[in-house]
Parts: structure tokens; C-alpha cells; sequence
């Protein structure tokens, strides 16, 4: 069965993308919706990587695979920078960064929403990972140097560029630079009518791909994401409400839903628009300012349904539909959403990390932490990463890894040190646990100086009672009996 070479080696860029799916764990069905093909022709293709790697059944590729990326030699110090994406055969990735706008401030979205569709246009090509927007977005005004970015961020190529609007007219300007060396692999101009934008997208994503082939071993051309033509206007409240929701900031979200309200207003069929409306739904959830959140919660899930019904193939209507399900305690139905959601971008690190929280059961904790820890190489800048960081040590503490569960748990306070209920009472299980009583109840006091009515009542909400009893038990082994 074994064999010297790579499957990089042996397989077309199509049968790589077959292989990753039944990676997956996809039936044939399955991986034809995703690619758009016929079913027959997705088993042909199946049975073609079989041949190719010499194997017989689809167990046996895929623990080929596994073995042949874990006997790759690690990158050193020197090459850093290029290595590959771990969970994606050590392909290299890419990092969009913000473009610069060079016209009027309040132009910015323009900018802004131009990047955020390149982002998704890019991952959804499914051959290279992307990395996520919300850490590409950390350097935004940084003045960072690229190859600095590119080491801190794991990503051999970075895109970066510039937004000029002038009346009626656009001019955007982009360079994709060998992170590694610092050298221009290519730039590229275009200029059009600012009614045109969504032109201007599709013809710099086709570029792009196209200067990427043969970097990337000649990377075949997916289909092409499908892209809504909604009005100006609709798009501009679109943007205007992805740059309020990514703020984080108190009162963000409820304040993004309204802009989504007002693009959908004018363009009631944007799928963009229901999903980012359903996220908008859920984070205000989260974050704890919804005077109602379970009616909110319904009302996400039917904005995500809504988004669906309008585009099948957004990778982020199943996100969101997923968080909506999932927290009123639907979990398979919310697994399979998230999974869906990675199926048809595997470079969505909320995605991962949302498989990540639906794996907090006994029999997968060792899944979670696999998708969690691919959700911190995808996302490591993400401004939600002190939830990835904290959902990871629930995960150790629950497996008895309390070491590093506790790096983890200490990472995300952090952070985040003022965020209750957050991951602090973890912290303080898992110094109870490691019997450094001291130490733990001194967690305990930082604990309710901030909420002194602190109980375990909420976490119930978002996390199994398995892994709370877990917790609790941490918690008792101090001293400190909590309620809920």
C-alpha cells in the first residue's frame, strides 16, 4: 500500500480536491454538491485516486495520507514563513491583507468589503488555505512588513493592495508578494465604474488564481463563486454592517442587524445579506445584550434559513445556522451545519472552531482538539481567539491533559482577563485539579471581584453538563462549591 511519493505527487489538482472531501468523510453524493459535478462522475474520480495511490478503500487513502504528512520533514527557522497549513497536506497559504483607501474616510468600506469578497472568493477555491479575515484585518494601519506578517501569520503569499474612488470612477491596485523573500510576483491594475465593482471582484479573483497556478502546481480552476448583483446601495449597507459587526465593540451587533435590514430593504435576495443578518443575530446572543435570547435565536435561524434558500453553496449561512441550532440545544442538526460549513470552505476558521465546541462530548474530545487547533493556525490574530484558546482548555481539561489545558486556559484570560463568564472558572478547575489550591483560589477572587454573583448556571447554555460537572468538580477540589 505504501508508497514513496506524495498524493500531491500523483493526483490531478481535482483528484487532491477529491481526496480531501473523502478525507472528510463525504459520500460520493456528497462530494458531486460540492464541486458541482454529476455523482457518477464524483465516484469515478474516487475510484481514480484508489488507483492512483495504490490502495483499496477509502480508509486506507486516507491513512496513507495522514502517514505520508506526518513523516514530512518540519520546516526550520529559515523557512518558517513558507511551511504549510497542518489539516490541509502542507499546501501553502495565502493572507489578503486590508487594502489601502486612498480616497475619502468615509470611503473605507469600499476597501473593506472588497477584501472581505476577495477572502471568500479565494477560500471557497478550496485548493490553498486562506487565512482568516479577522487576523488579516489585525494588521490593518499597522505598517507591518510583510515578510514579518507572513512569519507570525504561517503564510508563504501575501496579497495586498489598494482602493482609490473618485466620483463615479475606481481604481484598484494589487500586488501578491513571495512572503518568504519579500519579492513582487506580480502587480496588477484595474480601473472601472463604480457601478461595475462586482465585475471588478470577479476579473482581480480570476487573476489572481490564474498568477497563483503555477506556484501552486498549477492549481485548476474551480467554478467560479456565483456573485449576487444587487444594487450599490444594498451593497454599500452590506459593508457598512460587516465593518460595525467585526468592531466587537458593546452594542456592535445589534447595530450591524440594522444595516443589514437596510441592504435587504432594497435587495430582499442577497443570501450575503440573511447570513450576516443571522450572525449579527447570534453574536448579540453571545455577548450577552439581547433582551430575548431565545426568540432572537429563532429569529437567526430563520435569517440563516432565509440566506440559504437564496444561496445554497454560503458557507457562512451554514455557520450561522448552525450557531442558532446549536445553542437551543438542536446539536446534531448544528454538527452537521458547521460541517457543511467547512465542506464548502475549509479555510473558515469559525467554522472549525464551531465543529471544535459540537466535538465537546466524551467519545470526540480528540476531534475537538484537532479542529480547534486548526482554528487557531487559520485564525491566529482572530479577535474571537481568546474562545478558541478557552474552548481548547475545556477540551484538555476534559481529556486530563491539565497542563495544557492550563497553557491554553491562561492564554485566553490573557487576553481577555476582564471577559466573565469566559474561561477563568476553567483556569481555576484546572489549578484545582493540578492541587495548586493557592493559586486557584486566588483565580476564584479575580473571578467574582468582576461578577460576584458568578454562578454555572450559563455555561449550561453553551457547553454539555458533562464538561460543566467536569469543571465543577475542578472547582470543589479548593474549597469552592458554585451554583448551577
Amino acid at each position: 500500500m505504501a508508497s514513496p511519493s506524495h498524493p500531491a505527487d500523483l493526483l490531478t489538482p481535482r483528484q487532491l480536491e477529491v481526496l480531501e472531501l473523502v478525507s472528510k468523510g463525504l459520500t460520493n453524493r456528497e462530494i458531486a454538491d460540492v464541486l458541482g459535478i454529476a455523482p457518477g462522475t464524483a465516484k469515478n474520480h474516487v475510484a481514480a485516486v484508489l488507483e492512483a495511490l495504490d490502495v483499496t478503500n477509502r480508509t486506507e487513502a486516507i491513512g496513507l495520507v495522514r502517514e505520508l504528512d506526518a513523516a514530512a520533514p518540519g520546516a526550520g527557522p529559515a523557512s518558517e514563513a513558507t511551511s504549510g497549513v497542518p489539516g490541509f497536506g502542507n499546501r501553502p497559504a495565502l493572507v489578503i491583507l486590508p487594502f489601502d483607501d486612498l480616497g475619502a474616510a468615509e470611503d473605507a468600506h469600499v476597501a473593506d468589503g472588497l477584501v472581505e469578497d476577495l477572502t471568500t472568493a479565494m477560500a471557497a477555491w478550496r485548493w490553498f488555505p486562506v487565512i482568516s479575515r479577522n487576523s488579516a484585518f489585525s494588521y490593518k494601519g499597522s505598517g507591518v512588513d510583510v515578510r514579518e506578517i507572513s512569519r507570525e501569520l504561517g503564510a508563504r503569499y501575501v496579497l495586498e493592495g489598494s482602493v482609490r474612488r473618485s466620483g463615479q470612477r475606481l481604481r484598484v491596485q494589487v500586488q501578491l508578494i513571495d512572503g518568504g523573500s519579500g519579492h513582487h510576483l506580480f502587480a496588477r491594475k484595474y480601473e472601472r465604474t463604480f457601478d461595475d465593482l462586482f465585475a471588478v471582484q470577479d476579473e482581480i479573483v480570476a487573476s489572481i488564481v490564474s498568477t497563483l497556478e503555477p506556484a501552486l502546481s498549477q492549481v485548476e480552476r474551480l467554478r467560479a463563486m456565483r456573485q449576487p448583483r444587487e444594487s450599490l446601495t444594498a451593497w454599500e449597507w452590506f459593508q457598512r454592517g460587516l465593518d460595525r459587526l467585526w468592531r466587537q465593540q458593546p452594542g456592535d451587533p445589534a447595530a450591524a442587524a440594522g444595516l443589514f435590514r437596510r441592504a435587504l430593504e432594497s435587495a430582499p435576495e442577497s443570501g450575503a445579506a440573511w447570513s450576516a443578518l443571522a450572525l449579527a443575530q447570534c453574536m448579540n446572543v453571545f455577548f450577552a445584550e439581547s433582551p430575548d435570547p431565545g426568540a432572537e435565536l429563532r429569529e437567526a435561524e430563520a435569517s440563516a434559513r432565509r440566506g440559504l434558500a437564496c444561496d445554497p453553496m454560503d458557507a457562512t449561512g451554514h455557520l450561522t445556522l448552525g450557531a442558532s441550532l446549536g445553542v437551543q440545544g438542536r446539536g446534531a442538526e448544528a454538527y452537521d451545519a458547521f460541517q457543511r460549513a467547512v465542506d464548502l470552505n475549509p479555510s473558515n476558521a469559525l467554522g472549525h472552531f464551531a465543529l471544535g465546541v459540537s466535538c465537546l462530548q466524551p467519545d470526540l474530545l480528540r476531534d475537538a482538539v484537532g479542529h480547534l487547533e486548526l482554528s487557531l493556525r487559520l485564525s491566529p490574530r482572530d479577535p474571537l481567539r481568546h474562545h478558541f484558546h478557552g474552548v481548547m482548555a475545556s477540551a484538555l481539561l476534559w481529556l486530563g491533559e491539565f497542563e495544557a489545558a492550563l497553557e491554553h486556559a491562561n492564554t485566553s484570560v490573557a487576553i481577555q482577563p476582564a471577559a466573565v463568564p469566559s474561561y477563568r472558572p476553567t483556569t481555576a478547575a484546572i489549578l484545582g485539579y493540578l492541587d495548586r489550591h493557592e493559586e486557584a483560589r486566588a483565580e476564584r477572587d479575580a473571578i467574582l471581584a468582576i461578577s460576584p454573583d458568578f454562578d454555572l448556571g450559563i455555561s449550561r447554555m453553551f457547553a454539555s453538563d458533562g464538561l460543566v460537572d467536569c469543571v465543577a468538580e475542578g472547582l470543589r477540589r479548593f474549597g469552592w462549591e458554585v451554583a448551577g
